[in-house]
């Protein structure tokens, strides 16, 4: 399987011949490098290790506005590169590296895109982290190498099918406890046998700067807390004041060589020069955290840093709990975790690990077998073959192919014409010219115009007034303006509460009128209603007194009972017998009184 990966540094990065090396010589893929140029210890180190090169002047470099106009070339250049190369995986390591990769890998239609975040640092930053958003979707997958760049990712709404996390480990052999000799700083430096040795493993980088494309956390300051450090050391001294504080690294750069100097300044204040020792670069670094007694990572923001190396060779290890160093330092268990930048904090866990040697071996014991199973090199690039074989095995159609190029072009030309425009122009060009436009504006604001276009010509005549015809400069305009604003402005703040009390009157005076009808008709109504409560019982008293008097004057109902009867009569049948009975009515018998 052919493997591309794509660097913009062109110094460093370690990390990247030591994942090519392993994915050739253990995996067999054939392995070809990309990188921002020709020279530097990056492009030494690949074609030492026998990789291909290939070297792409201004790729991934984003310092000016030029640099960025360049990017469209440099994009194409790259996708026909890529689509002569045939590549069946493309990967690429860095922010500025990821951009340009993303657009030409997608238009040259590779198989596998992957894009392998080595730091959360572009996410977030706001100027960089919508770079990011714009153009994740063009990547097959994206691997986070720790634990707090997923949450990121997943926070971005990326699905958990098209993200994974891959370590960036550690070479398996270089840091093997076993075959690494301890080296003695102790007989190095004629220190004695009971002096106790705090190592930090470090480049000197230069202080952040305190602009929009830092994280808040790191604007002007070291990203690797040095100072924390050095400030830390009176309290460790104070416990233990036979220890020896080895700071090994050297600067990266002018600008981080100027700092290692600032830092040494601030040692010889402090008067720790006997205590704190600067030994530069060094190529043992494996064999001094083999025999130091503490290795410290002070990092105020850091992905995995240096800390799976001290694991590995089994060094107790005391770090800040930032990013992804929580991943391989887990609190009591692989080490001692401290907040960032807070030396009495760091001061603390180191003192804890040089009080306790037993329960220091053994957290550093179980940190070794932690970093050899999850953190290694071996399992980086084992991790990234079976990524790389699942997702070709997934696709099946015919990939080069020129028309899905061709549409691909038709949409990511205007997204990528629209991205390098907004970047050049906000972000490099208006930071670095607005000033100078200001005052250009200013100026031409002072000018006084010939023509009447964006301020009128003073009408009115007054004895102290300017001649008919003269025009105003608009800045004069815009502060009469500002002045007639302020008297308005004045003259409410002083009618405000002249008006608010007249119409409060107002209102008062207009409540209590209709208040007052209402009551009346309220009252009225009353009034009524009293009136009927009294009067119904003798009205009912006197119409029943009149029908009482009035029953018994009429007998009412015969007539409707002579009508009954008469209907009777009439329905029933007529016969001899009762004929008879009808025509001799049967008298009542009368009883004789007297009888």
């Amino acid at each position: 399987m052919r493997v591309c990966h794509l660097v913009s540094a062109t110094n460093g990065a370690r990390w990247a011949v030591e994942q090519l090396s392993w994915l050739r010589d253990r995996y067999g893929h054939d392995v070809t490098a990309v990188v921002g140029g020709s020279n530097g210890s990056l492009i030494d180190m690949l074609k030492e290790a026998g990789i291909r090169v290939h070297a792409e002047e201004g790729f991934g470099a984003y310092d000016s506005v030029a640099s960025v106009l360049r990017l469209p070339a440099a994009v194409w250049r790259l996708a026909w590169w890529l689509r002569r190369e045939r590549f069946d995986v493309v990967q690429s390591h860095l922010l500025f590296a990821m951009i340009a990769t993303r657009f030409a890998a997608w238009f040259a239609d590779v198989p596998v895109r992957l894009a392998m975040y080595a730091s959360p640092f572009h996410l977030e930053v706001p100027r960089t982290f919508w770079m990011d958003r714009l153009t994740w979707w063009t990547e097959t997958r994206l691997i986070a190498s720790c634990k707090y760049t997923d949450d990121i990712l997943a926070r971005l709404g990326v699905a958990s099918a098209r993200r994974a996390v891959i370590y960036y480990g550690a070479d398996n052999d270089q840091y093997d406890p076993d075959k690494t000799p301890a080296v003695d700083l102790r007989a190095e430096y004629g220190w004695p046998s009971s002096t106790k040795i705090v190592v930090k493993v470090a480049y000197f980088y230069a202080k952040m700067s305190d602009n929009d494309w830092v994280p808040a956390v790191l604007r002007g300051k070291n990203p690797k807390g040095f100072v924390d450090l050095v400030r830390a050391t009176p309290a460790i001294l104070a416990k233990h004041p036979e220890t020896k504080v080895v700071l090994v690294g050297n600067g990266w750069g002018e600008p981080g060589t100027a700092y290692m100097e600032e830092v040494r300044h601030l040692v010889q204040d402090l008067g720790l020069s006997e205590s704190i020792i600067f030994t530069g670069f060094r190529r043992d670094t494996a064999g001094i955290l083999r025999g130091a007694d503490v290795a410290v990572q002070a990092s105020l923001y850091e992905n995995v840093g240096g800390v799976i190396e001290s694991l590995m060779v089994e060094c107790p290890t005391v770090a800040t709990a930032v990013c992804g160093m929580v991943d391989c330092v887990i609190d009591g268990e692989t080490g001692i975790l401290v907040r960032p930048s807070d030396p009495a904090d760091l001061a603390r866990g180191i003192n804890d690990m040089l009080c306790d040697r037993p329960r220091a071996r053994a957290l550093a014991a179980n940190g070794g077998l932690l970093a050899r199973e999850r953190f290694s090199l071996a399992r980086t690039c084992a991790d990234l073959d079976q990524l790389y074989r699942s997702e070709r095995s997934v696709l099946r159609r015919r990939f080069y192919n020129p028309l899905v190029s061709l549409a691909r072009c038709a949409i990511g030309v205007p997204i990528l014409a629209w991205f390098v425009l907004r970047v050049a122009h906000r972000d490099f060009y208006m930071t670095s010219h607005w000033p100078t436009h200001r005052n250009r504006l200013k100026s031409i604001l002072d000018t006084t115009f010939s023509f009447d276009t964006y301020w009128r010509s003073i009408a009115n005549q007054l004895p102290y007034g300017p001649p008919p015809g003269t025009l105003l400069p608009l800045r004069i305009r815009w502060a009469n303006r500002r002045v007639t604003a302020g008297l308005h402005l004045a003259r409410w703040h002083i009618e405000l509460p002249m008006h608010l009390r007249m119409y409060r009157q107002r209102l008062t005076s207009w409540v209590r009128s209709h208040l007052s009808t209402l009551r009346g008709q309220l009252v009225t109504a009353g009034l009524h209603a009293s009136r009927r409560w009294v009067e119904a019982p003798m009205y009912l008293r006197m119409y029943r007194q009149q029908t009482v008097s009035w029953l018994g004057k009429h007998s009412p109902g015969w007539g409707l009972m002579r009508k009954l009867a008469e209907l009777r009569r009439g329905l029933q049948p007529n016969g001899p017998g009762q004929a008879a009975l009808q025509q001799t009515p049967i008298e009542p018998p009368v009883c004789d009184s007297a009888e």
